[in-house]
């Protein structure tokens, strides 16, 4: 039986393109209350377990071998990157600044990086579901 979650090895590597496009995000300043005073929180500091996700589902689309069970890991996979951003949005503050979880002070810190890589998360969950094998 052949391993891999793919049919073809070009949609693995499509998949490992949009994985590396939607990483490129973290590269980008997330938040600041001030910028000149404060400086910036990157997202390469908020975004590690992102990337621990994204790679974890990369290795298991090249050695499972296709069914439910190995897409439904790669799907929970890919969409901890997004909730993980999420969570980072409304909790990045807590512990060093403001000591409360608040909607307003997320909003008004969130830099326009943020909302980019937000929606680079979700472009290798697309490309998974359009390329991932049909089901025998």
């Amino acid at each position: 039986m052949q391993k891999g979650v793919f049919a073809q090895k070009k949609h693995l590597e499509w998949f490992a393109y949009a994985l590396a496009v939607s990483f490129c995000g973290l590269c980008l300043p997330w938040f600041s209350f001030d910028p000149q005073m404060t400086g910036y929180q990157w997202g390469i500091v908020q975004g590690i377990p992102a990337v621990v996700a994204g790679m974890a589902a990369l290795k298991l689309c090249r050695t499972l071998t296709p069914g439910r069970a190995a897409w439904g890991a790669i799907i929970l996979l890919l969409l901890f990157m997004p909730m993980w951003y999420v969570f980072r949005f409304f909790a990045w503050h807590y512990m060093t600044i403001t000591g409360k979880i608040s909607l307003r002070l997320s909003l008004e810190a969130a830099q326009p990086g943020f909302y980019v890589s937000l929606g680079l998360s979700l472009v290798p969950l697309i490309v998974f579901l359009l390329c991932k094998k049909k089901e025998a």
